[in-house]
Order: C-alpha cells, then structure tokens, then sequence
C-alpha cells in the first residue's frame, strides 16, 4: 500500500510539474495573442480538446514534455483551419521565454501572420521588443522583412531577389527537429525557381537550437546537400 502511495505521488508530481509550465504559461498570456479567448476559455478548450465560441470552432492539443502546445480555429468542426496559434517556451534564470506564433489560411494558402516572444518573470508577463534571436522584432513586418537574411545568399541581383521574395516564410515547432525552424515554401511551382533562383537560396529549412548559456537562439549548420 505505501508503495502504490509512493508511485502516485510520484505520478502526480511529474505530471504536474510538466503542466506548470506548459498549460499555465498558456492561461497568462495576453487574450490577444491567443485568438482574443479569455482564461476561462482557454481552460475549458484544454481540458476539453474543443471549444465552440460565437462563430469559431477551437481545438487544442500539446506535448507537456515538449512545452509545446498547438490551439487551432474553424468555422466548425472538421472545417478548414482559419489560423493555428503555437505556442513553445524556453526556460530561463530568472524566468521563462515564451514563443507565440501564429498561421492563417489566405487565398488557399496559410501564411505566417505573427510571432511575438513573451517574457513571464515573477508573475507578470510583458512584450520583447528585440533579443533572443538575430533579426527578432515584437514589429512582425520589420521581423518577416528581417528573416530574409537567412535565407538569401550574396550576389543576388534586386529583380532575382524580389522574385525569390515571392515566398512564404514560416516558423514551425514540428516534434522531432531542433527547437524551431524556418521554413522557405515558393509561391510558384518548384521548377520555375530551379535554374534562376534557388541557387540564391541558402536553404528551404533553417534550424535553431536555444543556447542555454548565451540565453539566445543559434543557427544550426545547415546539411542539405541540395544547397
């Protein structure tokens, strides 16, 4: 019998410890930066998977081992997305680093609409304005403008460049890669950007690992042997 206390307990502890950090770092942040759900919402949407708002239909699911969480929007259930919210973090000293990013369907297409770093320190949460990752701005058009840098290579003329610009740039948390990555997808069919432009392109995908020592995010090498 104190055995099976024991491994309760235990149970108990480590799921609450994971959730400390994923799901009430997610009740926290500003309603705006989540769909505009209220706490309660956003509550109701965790422990139910699904919530149903005015017109808008929500979903949620995450990986507590992963600090990762994901909440999606549609008209309703087994719709189209509208807009996918991800949410990551990252534990610092004297606090935690939280990513919010967010998606919308455009045009048939989904495009990366917004990303803010938060930063929660003793009990209150406030906007970053710069920091953490090379390029980032809280001025989502200075950041896309910004992210350019890291996919475009020296020598590429001004009409090639905004061609190659005729792209998305999206900012994904997908399991199984490094902490986050970018990804370069073309607005045009592969083979029209073979010959011209993909030689300017450093690569369709960008890895960053968070450096817990610098408290910044690094560059990863990047080993496609297409680029």
């Amino acid at each position: 019998m104190k055995k099976l206390i024991q491994i309760f307990i235990l149970f108990f502890t480590l799921n609450f410890g994971y959730s400390q950090n994923v799901l009430d770092l997610y009740y926290v942040i500003p309603d705006v930066y989540v769909g505009n759900l209220s706490e309660s919402e956003r509550r109701n949407l965790i422990s139910n998977r699904e919530l149903n708002v005015n017109d808008s239909h929500f979903e949620s699911r995450f990986n507590l081992k992963k600090g990762y969480l994901r909440m999606e929007s549609s008209s309703a259930k087994n719709k189209p997305v509208d807009f996918y919210i991800d949410i990551k973090y990252w534990t610092l000293e004297d606090g935690f680093l939280i990513a919010v990013s967010k998606t919308k369907m455009d045009n048939y297409n989904y495009q990366q609409v917004d990303f803010k770093f938060l930063l929660y320190k003793d009990g209150k949460i406030s906007l970053v304005k710069k920091g953490y990752l090379d390029g980032y701005s809280s001025d989502f058009d200075v950041f896309q403008n910004n992210l350019w840098n890291f996919f475009l290579k020296d020598g590429i003329s001004n009409s090639e460049k905004e061609m190659a610009k005729n792209a998305n740039i999206f900012i994904s948390f997908q399991y199984g890669r490094y902490d986050f990555y970018l990804q370069y997808s073309t607005k045009y069919e592969y083979w029209k950007f073979n010959d011209k432009i993909m030689k300017y392109i450093k690569a369709e995908n960008i890895d960053f690992k968070f450096d817990y020592n610098d408290s910044k995010f690094i560059q990863l090498k990047n080993e496609n042997p297409n680029f």
